[in-house]
């Protein structure tokens, strides 16, 4: 058999092993998001049991994926620094702005249980959802690139956004205020996210998004801006993040030298 055949074959089998990847995320969020909380009473159970076993089925299942690959990057610790870097230079912005602009506190009181059962969940969450992007990338971007990059970008912004978030666009000083301070933030941070998945496969997303979350579920105190301000420093983190990632990226040579489909 020729490597062109089984390349081509290979594909094929990705492709169908995609939708369910896509399938399982779809049916996590829903259950996640809605489900739960109507069909278990506790807290406690539905948010570190029950959805870090989800969240990790989804990892298993598109790491699962991910290995069988034909030429598929292997993880690299130096994309996996410049990400964090980057992740942790986002955050920077984010802090100096609150600094400028007011601070409020979220947490009266350090708690070391809570900040434990938070790790675990948000640790999960991070695994399944970053898995699940990197794996959908890099399978949908061999034949459609354009579609590889959309879908990536907004299905995993719609996966990392609570359902109340679009629940509560019902009205239009809401859908602005809801759009301008979150929703278009964190599309941008979907952006370089999905970037990152491409240029240095397993693990580089998680590692650029794992500063942020740590910053919104671990600070005592967060920025408290107007939506145009949170707007506007959002989108400007994103940008400053973006062009100091890609000098840095570009002298980084991509394990293997090359991406999942391409020729040897």
């Amino acid at each position: 058999m020729s490597t062109s055949t089984r390349l081509t074959h290979e594909r094929r089998s990705a492709t169908r092993y995609s939708w369910l990847v896509l399938g399982y995320l779809v049916v996590a969020y829903m259950v996640t998001q809605r489900l739960l909380a109507e069909w278990v009473s506790s807290a406690d159970l539905n948010f570190f049991l029950i959805q870090p076993v989800i969240w990790l089925g989804l990892a298993a299942l598109a790491y699962r994926g991910w290995v069988r690959l034909a030429g598929a990057p292997r993880i690299s610790r130096q994309w996996i620094t410049t990400a964090a870097l980057i992740g942790v230079v986002h955050v920077a912005v984010l802090v100096a702005s609150g600094l400028i602009g007011g601070m409020s506190t979220v947490r009266p009181q350090f708690d070391w249980l809570v900040y434990i059962e938070n790790t675990w969940y948000v640790a999960t969450l991070l695994i399944g959802l970053e898995t699940a992007r990197t794996y959908l990338f890099h399978v949908w971007q061999v034949n459609h690139p354009t579609f590889a990059w959309v879908a990536t970008v907004m299905l995993f912004f719609v996966a990392v956004t609570p359902y109340g978030q679009f629940q509560s666009l019902d009205s239009v000083d809401r859908a602005i205020e809801i759009t301008g301070g979150s929703l278009i933030p964190a599309i941008a941070i979907s952006v370089i996210a999905t970037w990152f998945a491409e240029q240095g496969g397993l693990g580089a997303s998680l590692a650029y998004r794992a500063p942020i979350l740590a910053l919104v579920w671990y600070a005592m105190v967060l920025p408290d801006l107007h939506w145009s301000t949170t707007l506007a420093v959002g989108v400007t983190a994103t940008v400053i993040a973006w062009n100091l990632a890609r000098p840095l990226a570009a002298a980084l040579v991509a394990p293997e030298g090359r991406r999942y489909g391409d020729r040897a």
